[in-house]
């Protein structure tokens, strides 16, 4: 239920404020070489890319579903998983991409 809420939150507003996740994003070559690419110094550093490169160009998102792990969930509970997710969305929609780094939020940390 929350992917979908996501879903239906991010295709409203991909027009004005795309977005996507590192694991998803599909773009061309020849433009991302022209980019100075991922910004290491951010912790989302995929939805600014996208943000950042959908400017002046098409964006979409595909009408496939693609399944990602659960961990996150389950170790750190689905409720306070998506409270985060909501903390940040605010950050993210103002493009103030360097905020999220304050948020307690680890990537690759989990068990598996």
């Amino acid at each position: 239920m929350i992917h979908a809420f996501w879903d239906i939150v991010l295709r409203a507003f991909e027009g004005t404020l795309p977005s996507g996740a590192g694991h998803c994003i599909a773009l061309r070559s020849k433009l991302f070489q022209e980019s100075r690419g991922f910004d290491p110094s951010l912790k989302f550093d995929d939805i600014e890319l996208v943000r950042r490169l959908s400017k002046g160009r098409r964006f979409g998102y595909v009408g496939a579903s693609v399944f990602v792990s659960d961990r996150r969930y389950k170790e750190e509970g689905v409720l306070r998983t998506f409270l985060l997710h909501l903390l940040m969305a605010p950050a993210f929609a103002l493009g103030k991409f360097e905020w999220a780094n304050h948020v307690a939020y680890e990537f690759g940390d989990h068990n598996h």
